[in-house]
This record gives C-alpha cells, structure tokens and sequence, in this order.
C-alpha cells in the first residue's frame, strides 16, 4: 500500500512540475523528483520476480517499454524543441504515433513487470500507475499543452490522444523526404 501512495504523490509531482510551467516556473525538479519517486515504489516489486522462460520473456518486453519510455521523454524531442524557453510542436516520430505515447510504453513496462513477478502488488501498480498516467496526460492534454505549445489544437485534431491507428503508425514513420511509409 506505501508503494501506491509513493506512486501517487509522484504523478501529483509531476502534475505540480506542469502547474509551475503554466505560471512560467520551472518544474523540473518537482518533475525529477516525481521520476525518482516513482523509480522508489517501482523497485521494491522486483524482489519476487519469478525465475522461468516467461518472467525473462516479459523481463526482456519491460526493458524495450522502458527504453521507449526513457527515448520518449528525454529523447525523442529535437534540439530545436524549444523555442524562447516555450516548448515548440513535435508531430513526428513517436510524436506522430499518438499524442501521449509515454502512457503506452509505461503502461507496458508495468504490463510486463507483472509478468515478471506475478504478485498481486505488482497487478496492482500496474493497474494503479496506468490510470494515474492516463489520467495525467488527459489534463496536460486539455489543460497543459493547449496553453504551452503553439498549434496543439490542430494537433488534438490530427493525431490520436492515446490508441495509435494504422494513420498515425504510418505518420510516425515517415521517410526523411517527409512522406508517409
């Protein structure tokens, strides 16, 4: 139970961090601080991970959904991203995909690490931290980048808010010359 709640006062974390760049403050520590919280309720689950070909399956899935995680976030966005301190539009890549695409692979980063470990606890965190992602990326959806990032309501519109469709899977992974696959 002290896990959830870590979990939970890292997405209010994360949520504070955006409420402070909506008043032009900067949010990176509470939204740092938020990232090692949630590491913290993460990392007690690991001590009952099973030990057969299914647990390093999915231990092998979790690594790939935490590597997308990490790109996502950290990576994905140009050097350009910002542009007088304000986050610019990025519509392509895993941008394209959907609009909240580190819900997706956080989602199956704890899917596969429930598979790992097969504990009501890690069931649990899985269903909890998705719902609470969900939910976080649905307010910054509405609330956060439609006043933050210029042409984010053209984006709404083109781009789907969570569930890729065969459209925006082939968006993401436009050639270079800039057509679509």
């Amino acid at each position: 139970m002290t896990l959830l709640l870590v979990g939970a006062l890292a997405f209010a974390l994360f949520f504070a961090s955006d409420c402070a760049q909506l008043r032009r403050c900067p949010g990176t520590v509470l939204f740092s601080l938020g990232g090692v919280l949630l590491c913290g309720a993460t990392l007690p689950l690991l001590f009952s991970v099973k030990r057969d070909l299914f647990a390093i399956l999915c231990a092998a899935a979790a690594l790939g959904f935490l590597a997308l995680l990490l790109y996502t976030l950290f990576f994905a966005l140009p050097k350009n991203a910002y542009t007088d301190g304000r986050p610019a539009l990025v519509d392509r890549g895993v941008y394209a995909l959907c609009r909240h695409p580190g819900v997706l692979w956080l989602g199956g980063f704890y899917l596969c690490l429930w598979g790992v470990c097969r504990t009501q606890d890690a069931l649990i965190a899985f269903l909890w931290f998705t719902l609470l992602d969900v939910a976080y990326a649905a307010w910054q959806d509405r609330f956060v980048f439609s006043r933050t990032i210029a042409g984010y309501s053209a984006y709404r519109a083109r781009i789907p808010f969570l569930l890729p469709t065969v459209r925006s899977i082939r968006l993401s992974i436009r050639r270079p010359d800039d057509r679509e696959v």
